[in-house]
């Protein structure tokens, strides 16, 4: 979700089969290029998880090695066993007053970054939450790495650890942002295919307290949006064609659009994708809804957030 980064790219949709994939000329010719021997693999079970597991499993991968391929394949089957039955909006609250939530922004494959901030904040417990805010793919080395923990976080910790969906957890973009290169170099097209099942399983959309939306990118281009037929988007079908519907339009614009401080209403995303949209159409669409403010992320900012829209929105991005 970096500024400008994917312009022309709006529409998110499955390109090819992955039987395609594994007989691509291309995608052979590159994996042949790259030849090096892969690194030692390690174990996790999705029975067997606990912090301890996969804080070595962290370290494992903070040294170069790879999951085994059969570990793989339960960690995302137990992941999309998990999540794909749940809502598009999930609803997030905060039980007492010593318990807290860390919101995530873009990490896209920095595995360093994700370590720095558990460094700084503290692994995920019940007590304290994490969201992860979409794009934690492409564009960096370790994609793969990211993934494999924030979903075994999850699976250890299903009340504190969420993720949402952003615009790069999305084949057609990880066919030009390494991400496609990387699943399918370190474990093979059959999981890269897992993997982007699990995407299409991501909510879009986490309601914090009832107050605090948070989604990957901003507003669509659309009057009288409501939470509640953003809840009942079919995530698993909007991105499969160019956005037409009304539901469509709604997902690929709270997946793209961006909040602009120097316009009124909306005006034309340089990304090619979604809108850019003024202070009043935050202001409308959080009092038509009953919500405070929004968090998202998508964009590259200076000091990792910056406030908008008389605070009413902030965008949060962890990629250094």
């Amino acid at each position: 979700g970096l500024s400008g980064g994917s312009s022309g790219a709006g529409a998110l949709h499955r390109k090819h089969s992955i039987a395609e994939l594994s007989a691509s000329p291309r995608l052979r010719a590159e994996l042949a290029d790259d030849g090096e021997d892969l690194p030692d693999t390690i174990a996790m079970h999705p029975d067997h998880l606990s912090i301890e597991a996969i804080s070595d499993v962290m370290r494992a991968f903070g040294e170069g090695k790879l999951l085994d391929t059969a570990s793989a394949h339960r960690i995302l089957a137990g992941f999309l066993h998990l999540v794909a039955p749940g809502p598009c909006l999930v609803p997030v609250t905060l039980d007492s007053i010593s318990e807290t939530i860390t919101v995530v922004g873009d990490l896209h494959g920095q595995y360093t970054d994700l370590q720095m901030i558990f460094r700084s904040y503290g692994l995920p417990s019940p007590t304290r939450k994490y969201l992860f805010n979409g794009d934690f793919v492409d564009r960096g080395p370790n994609g793969c790495e990211i993934m494999f923990t924030i979903y075994a976080l999850k699976l250890l910790l299903p009340n504190a650890v969420f993720i949402n969906r952003g615009n790069h957890e999305d084949q057609s973009l990880n066919e030009r942002y390494g991400f496609e290169k990387e699943v399918i170099t370190k474990y093979g097209p059959e999981i890269y295919g897992l993997v982007l099942d699990t995407f299409d399983a991501l909510p879009l959309y986490h309601l914090i307290e009832k107050s605090t939306l948070v989604l990957h990118g901003g507003l669509p281009q659309l009057a009288d949006v409501t939470l509640d037929e953003m809840s009942k988007i079919d995530r698993f079908t909007v991105f499969n064609q160019e956005p037409t519907t009304r539901a469509e339009l709604i997902a690929d614009g709270t997946l793209w659009s961006d909040p602009d401080d120097e316009i009124e209403g909306f005006d034309t995303n340089p990304r090619g994708a979604g809108v850019r949209f003024g202070i009043e159409v935050t202001h409308d669409f959080l009092s038509r809804n009953n919500l405070n403010n929004i968090i998202r992320s998508h964009e590259l900012v200076s000091d990792g957030f910056v406030r908008s829209h008389d605070d009413m929105v902030v965008t949060v991005f962890s990629a250094s």
